[in-house]
Parts: structure tokens; sequence; C-alpha cells
């Protein structure tokens, strides 16, 4: 049953697209509210509108807190606020809970409802979007949401009724789950991201083991059998734990090779033929055994998943196949923002390989691209405040050129591109030193070559 907030008192701390779905739901259904955010009332102008009929709701903004609001009973983190806040620790010393967006969701769930997490450095959202088609082209009421663009709490803001939620699960949304629980936990790899928030990988990923917190008997945990770091993680659950791997035979598992990925869950091993499927890559592989496993574990008929997989299109910006002119593909991967996402991209193909990338680093190293693009890239298209780096990392073992920007990148692999080259964006970087965000820098790369090339 949904938990009762008639007369209970809450802080949301920040006001971003979380904490606005937040607000509206606490007021919605009886609480008071206090609203915090670092920014001035004047640069939230549009989510200070969109919670403008909440009632019994305040908000401080434009400084840092300094005193609690009185008689909390809660406080509701937006995923994107550290937690080393001095009135984070004051709130939990005095015993006021904090948790996050989808930590509320779950207390708001019917008894009966099917959870699904996913977690990951790199493929979570095409493992959430593909397992929501496979339950959709399955007859089940579902929501998509989390860290995928859609809050969770949307799931309350229409009259529908859901029967299954399945939620992309971010590490700082994971680091204030309490007492949350997933019937079917996904971990897809773990590889080092966001240390300017952790300060280590190894609180990178501790963060990322919260996704197995609450596991009960009859739950499910679907882990990367290939990464090293999932599987340290793996030991001792509860509930059932399903591997996926790409080089290894998993009898209790999913594996790939000759061209099909093979499932053994119950009886009969099951084969799902990649030919059949629009998704490319190897990454895109591990993903489709994720989203096969994890919806096999609920019940959903191989012959339902197979059609449902060969009607998924992917997302844009992972891996998207833009078009192909004189035998040249041009593949749009700029979701790919650290280095571990464009090893597993650069694998993903046997043909050449004219590479672009480049951004802001993150304080990331580069030294794991060194092999795969020796192996793979025949001309690194560097641009971004990181080219330099990368062409220290990688000068010696491949060809770079020095681009200002993606539009000049791109113009040089057009024109050296042969028959039978994968001219791929992949740019191990994020991109907020010349993009708005990753989606911008990926549009532009889509548009150019819709425009100029193909």
């Amino acid at each position: 049953m949904a938990m009762d907030l008639r007369n209970k008192t809450y802080l949301v701390e920040g006001l971003g697209v979380t904490g606005v779905a937040a607000v509206r739901l606490l007021s919605a259904h009886g609480a008071t509210v206090h609203v915090h955010d670092l920014k001035s009332a004047n640069n939230l102008q549009q989510r200070l509108t969109e919670i403008s009929g909440c009632a019994n709701c305040s908000g401080t903004y434009g400084v840092e807190l300094e005193n609690l609001p009185p008689n909390l009973d809660g406080i509701v983190m937006s995923p994107g606020v550290p937690l080393d806040k001095p009135w984070i620790a004051e709130a939990k010393a005095a015993g006021i809970e904090v948790f996050g967006d989808v930590e509320l969701m779950y207390r708001m769930l019917p008894e009966d409802a099917v959870v699904v997490g996913i977690t990951g450095t790199n493929g979570k959202s095409t493992v959430t979007s593909l397992i929501g088609h496979i339950l959709r082209v399955a007859g089940k009421k579902t929501f998509v949401g989390g860290n995928i663009g859609r809050a969770a709490l949307d799931a309350f803001s229409t009259d529908e009724k859901y029967t299954h939620y399945v939620l992309e699960l971010s590490s700082f949304q994971l680091d204030v789950i309490q007492s949350m629980h997933m019937d079917v936990a996904v971990l897809l790899n773990i590889t080092p991201d966001h240390l300017d928030r952790y300060g280590d990988f190894n609180a990178y990923k501790q963060s990322k083991a919260a996704i197995f917190k609450n596991l009960r008997d009859g739950d499910t945990a679907v882990i990367n059998a290939d990464d090293p770091h999932a599987m340290t993680l793996a030991q001792g659950l509860n509930g059932t734990s399903r591997y996926f791997s790409r080089t290894t035979e998993m009898p209790k598992g999913a594996n790939c090779s000759t061209g099909a990925i093979t499932v053994s869950v119950d009886g009969a091993p099951e084969q799902y033929f990649l030919g059949q499927y629009q998704l490319v890559g190897a990454a895109n592989v591990e993903n489709m055994m994720a989203a096969i496993l994890a919806t096999r574990a609920m019940g959903i008929s191989p012959q339902i998943i197979d059609r449902a997989l060969g009607s998924f299109h992917g997302l844009p910006h992972r891996l998207e196949f833009i078009g192909e002119k004189q035998s040249v593909k041009y593949i749009n991967d700029s979701k790919a923002t650290n280095p571990s996402a464009t090893v597993k991209a650069i694998l993903g193909f046997a043909e050449p390989i004219i590479w672009l990338a480049g951004g802001s680093s993150k304080g990331l190293s580069f030294d794991e691209l060194r092999d795969v693009v020796k192996d793979n890239v025949s001309q690194a298209l560097l641009f971004g405040e990181s080219a330099q780096a990368i062409a220290d990392t990688v000068g010696d073992v491949c060809a770079c050129r020095m681009c200002e920007n993606l539009e000049e990148a791109l113009a040089i692999a057009a024109e050296d591109a042969e028959p039978g080259d994968v001219v791929l964006l992949s740019p191990a970087c994020a991109s907020f030193d010349q993009f708005r965000n990753f989606e911008h820098r990926g549009d532009m790369f889509r548009n150019i070559v819709k425009n100029h090339i193909l």
C-alpha cells in the first residue's frame, strides 16, 4: 500500500526535473513542502511556474541552506546534489530520512508492482528502453523512466495504471535509496566515471552496488560476467543471479557466438539470431543479452522477446546508424562520454574506423584506448579541449589530426574515407567544452552527415 503523506513535512533539495516532480507529488498527497535550490529565483522561473499551483509549498533560493525547516519527516534529494553538505549530516544525526525520487516513487507503488532497475556506467539507457519495449510488446502496462529523461515520479502524473516500472538508475540515484528493492536488478558494467564527485573509483563502484541492496528471495540479479568489477559485487546476493558473457558459455545465463545469442534458463537453450535485429556493435550484444535475461525472469516468452528485438530501433546517439555513402558507414555514438564506452564502440566493428573524438575529459585517463585504437582505427580526428591529451596517448599507434571542431573533423573524414570504412563519432569525453550536451553534439553530427555528406 502506498505511504500516507498527509500532514507530513518534507524538504525537496534541488528544483530540477526530479525536484519539480517530487514537489508536485508530495503536495498533491497532502504534505507540506519546503524547496531549496542554490540557483536564484530569477534563474528558476520556469521551474517555479511549474510548481506555482502546489499547496503548502515554500522555498529558499539562491543561498546555501543554513537551518533545516522545523518538524521534517524527510528530505528528498535531487540526483545532482552532493551529499557532503553539513545540513545533510545534521538531518541524519537527528534521525531524519534522506532519500531520492526513486525511493519516494517506490514507497508510493502498489504492493504487486513489478520494479526493474538498470544501472552501469555505459549502456543503461538502451537496456532500459529495450526492456520497456519488450514488456509493452508482451502487453504489459509499463512505465519507463528514471535517469532516462522522464522523472520516475512522472509515473503518477496521469491516471494510467501501470503494472511494470522500468527504471534507469544513476549512481547518484542509487546513493539515496533506502528500502527500495528491485524484482529484477541489472548491473551492466562498472568503469571509472564521475570521479569528480566520488573522489576514487572504489567509492563509485560501491555506489553501483546499491542496485542489489534490498534483493529478496524470488528476485533476480542480472550481471555482466565479463566485467570483473561487476562480478566482485555479485557475491552472496539474495535471490537468483543470471549472468551474460560475450566470451564464455553461461550454463544459467546468456552468451553469444556464431551470430546468435544463446540463453539457458529453463529447459532447452533458446537462440536469438543477431542478423534479424537492428542494433549493431558488441556493446549492443551485451545490452540485448541483459534485456533478454531480465524479461525472461519476468516470464516473457522467447517468441515475444524475439519479435520485440526485431522491432526495436535503438536510441539516438548510441551507436546510431546515420547512413551510408559509397560503402562508408556513418555512426553517431555521441553518448560515449568516457573512454570505456568508446572502447566498446570501437570493438564492435570489424571494418577500419575513422574515429572522431574529443571534448571534456572529466579527469579520466585515456590509457585504455591505446590497444583498441592501435588494432582498429586507421585515423583519429580530434577536437575540443582534450584533443591533445588523446593524441599524446594514442599518437604513436595511430595517425592523429587536430581539428578545430566537429565540422572540420567530419569534412576530413568524408574526404579521406575509403569504401568499407566506418566513420565513428565516439568522443570518449563529455561535451560541455563546445556543446550544450551530448545530444547537441550528436544532433550536429547527424545533421552534417545527412545534409552535406549523404
